[in-house]
């Protein structure tokens, strides 16, 4: 009886075998399960960063609507952006957009700059700062700006008139630098503009956020600056003179 007892409670635990297969398969799922983790998050922060330059669209075109069919530009002042006494009132892209995102930044003599405080309106989560990039001191600018302005927009053929794109499925409005150098260039569209210093560079996997003049965004790859575009003979997303 007592060997029939002693028999009957022993317990077999793992063997070394055992073990060593279930900490490979627990490896395994974790390289499967952990890169696509990391793939979901990109697909959001780009899917949030879209939703951001679609609502950026949508604000130009109420600023249309509002200004008789021109685009956000230096000849139409915002009214409450003086930066001193005698001194007119100012003009930006940002400034003029976003005064159609209801209540939040406001405009004035000693914070012309809280367009900037909107959360993650006005950035990328893919902006990475240049190495000579530094936070201009007084705008609250804590990071590199993700979306500025064609510079042609002003141009005479052009003339901030949205109704004079021949094209606007094919002309891009806003984007994002898909650039190694991230510099801001004053005669490289694609290196886009602000009054606010801009130097960053986009590293969505090799992709870019633009907004067209129809209102469309797109995930377009590669570097899209005019220089390459003329060189390789592709079409020119940024004019079309």
């Amino acid at each position: 009886m007592f060997y029939k007892s002693l028999s009957i409670n022993v317990k077999r635990g793992f063997t070394l075998i055992e073990l060593l297969t279930v900490i490979a398969i627990i490896g395994i799922l974790a390289a499967i399960i952990i890169p696509t983790v990391g793939l979901v998050r990109k697909r959001a922060a780009t899917a949030s960063d879209t939703s951001n330059l679609r609502q950026i669209g949508t604000g130009i075109m109420l600023h249309v609507s509002d200004n008789k069919g021109y685009l956000p530009n230096a000849s139409i002042l915002i009214a409450g952006t003086s930066t001193g006494s005698g001194q007119p009132d100012r003009w930006t892209f940002q400034e003029a957009v976003d005064r159609y995102f209801g209540k939040g930044p406001k405009f004035n003599a000693s914070s012309i700059y809280n367009w900037l405080s909107r959360g993650n309106m006005w950035y990328s989560r893919y902006a990475e700062a240049s190495p000579s990039f530094t936070p201009p001191s007084g705008y609250l600018q804590t990071q590199p700006l993700a979306y500025s302005y064609n510079p042609y927009i002003t141009n005479a053929r052009w003339k901030s008139r949205l109704g004079a794109v021949p094209t606007p499925s094919r002309t891009v409005i806003v984007g994002e630098v898909n650039n190694s150098g991230g510099a801001m260039s004053t005669t490289v569209a694609a290196e886009l503009m602000s009054d606010v210093d801009t130097k960053y560079r986009v590293s969505r996997d090799g992709k870019a956020l633009y907004l067209y003049c129809d209102g469309r965004v797109a995930l377009l790859p590669g570097d899209l600056s005019e220089p390459e575009l003329t060189k390789t003979g592709a079409q020119n997303i940024w004019r079309w003179w």
